[in-house]
């Protein structure tokens, strides 16, 4: 985890922070087939993203879903 949080700051000058996940998320149904779960998704939420999330029409940007490419792939 320290690898891919470095990868992100020396890359993207970004630094992960944590936030409140309210609910379930599906990490829960993976224990059994893999070793790590991370529990985060690697997207930069807009306001106007964050409003679309579990509504109709729910999405994010194609900005977003490359960006969560790059960063899966780091991993």
């Amino acid at each position: 985890m320290v690898c891919i949080m470095a990868a992100l700051v020396m890359e993207y000058w970004v630094i992960p922070t944590p936030y409140l996940v309210m609910g379930g998320t599906d990490a829960r149904k993976y224990y059994n087939v893999c070793d790590n779960i991370y529990r985060f998704t690697p997207i930069w939420v807009t306001y106007e993203e964050k409003d679309t999330i579990h509504s109709h029409n729910e999405s994010i940007s194609v900005k977003n879903y490359l960006r969560m490419i790059v960063f899966l792939k780091l991993c």
